[in-house]
């Protein structure tokens, strides 16, 4: 079922459509991060993807690629949903403003564990690094990366659908 478009002037439509925008998408991308996975062979051979990480053929190029861009927005839209879910909570009066990281905020709060922060920061510190130091990320640090994020998405979906709900008992 679609949202409603957010209302003007109202912050709280404007973090809760912004999370329910990425949560939409979070699957797609998630179907999509598994099917370019495939390339690499069936259980995502890190051998395989290492290969093709060094590799000049624009075809493999291509296919590390789309691993890579997946792999980075289901790790964007992740932090954004956390970051979005403080700041609307903090909006409701259900966590006070901190000092810290808005996802050290929610983890304060008890809205998020903090084992699965830290994974996600991890996650968003890799995401990172491909986008501003690429030459210095190894094949298999991006492979783990992918299958940590696989591992972390259903727990932590299930953690913001539980936030949402807390958000919505308002």
């Amino acid at each position: 079922m679609a949202q409603p478009p957010p209302r003007r002037g109202s912050r709280r439509s404007k973090w809760r459509h912004g999370i329910d925008h990425r949560l939409e998408r979070i699957p797609r991308y998630r179907a999509a991060l598994l099917q370019s996975m495939a390339y690499f062979g069936e259980e995502f051979e890190l051998d395989a993807f290492a290969a093709a990480y060094s590799s000049e053929e624009p075809e493999t190029i291509n296919a590390v690629t789309a691993v890579e861009g997946n792999l980075g927005h289901i790790v964007n839209w992740l932090k954004q949903v956390a970051d979005f879910g403080y700041h609307e909570l903090q909006r409701l009066g259900r966590i006070e403003k901190g000092d810290g990281r808005p996802i050290d905020g929610l983890v304060d709060a008890e809205f998020l564990a903090a084992t699965d922060r830290d994974r996600l920061l991890h996650l968003v510190q890799v995401r990172n690094r491909l986008q501003h130091d690429y030459p210095e990320v190894a094949p298999q640090e991006i492979h783990e990366a992918v299958s940590r994020t696989l591992d972390l998405l259903p727990g932590l979906l299930a953690g913001f659908g539980e936030m949402l709900n807390r958000i919505d008992a308002d």
